[in-house]
């Protein structure tokens, strides 16, 4: 009898172990299931950033290809428009450049206006209509804006000896006298923008006279037109 109960012991302690083995190897292959699901989650987690990564990249470089071609654009736009005007005008006349994404077509002073004069001269009126025949076909074409800007040197104005008190009222007075006179010639008047800007801009130094005369010019600006720049950021 007591050897029956002792097998009967043994039985149930191979069994009670046989469980527990069961149980911590159940246990193992949860937990390496449990491994492998979070490895597959971080895999998705790691392709998902990477894609859009990509994504953004490609973004990236679509926006910058876009901007390459309306830069080549503008500059062929501006070469064009150039072209025109130089062929208006003899050597010295007029001077052309690109200034910060603009054309600046400059005019001096001397060739439009007698010293401390604001009535366009005989010669200026030569400049002007050969300015005028060039924008004139630039505006029906392009539509572009204008503005014309007038500058001076630093002189001071003598107080009592002019219509004018200061450059700034020197300034804009030529330049809406150019204004008018472009209006005038046929120049449209919704193209055209007028601004006196004084001394406050000199392109040399005002120390010597030839430096004071450069500083002394209209300057007409080409404007690019609103949908050749690129899109301001939207808000967030």
């Amino acid at each position: 009898m007591r050897m029956m109960i002792s097998r009967c012991a043994q039985c149930i302690a191979f069994a009670i172990a046989a469980l527990v083995l069961v149980g911590c190897s159940n246990q193992r292959h949860a937990r390496s299931l449990a491994d492998c699901r979070g490895e597959l989650s971080n895999a998705r987690n790691a392709l998902t950033e990477a894609t859009s990564r990509e994504r953004e990249a490609q973004s990236r470089e679509r926006e910058a290809q876009s901007a390459r071609i309306q830069a080549q654009e503008l500059a062929s736009n501006f070469q064009s428009i150039a072209t025109k005007l130089r062929e208006s005008f003899t050597a010295g006349e007029l001077e052309l450049e690109l200034q910060h994404g603009v054309l600046v077509m400059t005019l001096e002073d001397d060739i439009l206006f007698d010293f401390g004069e604001t009535k366009i001269s005989p010669r200026g009126e030569d400049a002007l209509y050969a300015a005028a025949s060039a924008l004139k076909n630039i505006s029906i074409s392009e539509e572009k804006m204008m503005l014309v800007f007038g500058h001076t040197d630093n002189t001071p104005v003598k107080a009592g000896t002019r219509e004018y008190a200061s450059n700034i009222e020197l300034s804009a007075k030529r330049s809406l006298a150019v204004h008018s006179h472009l209006i005038s010639l046929g120049v449209p008047a919704r193209i055209l923008g007028v601004a006196g800007i004084g001394a406050m801009r000199p392109t040399a130094s005002n120390e010597t006279a030839s430096g004071r005369s450069q500083n002394r010019r209209i300057e007409i600006i080409m404007l690019p037109t609103i949908d050749s720049l690129p899109d301001l950021p939207t808000a967030e």
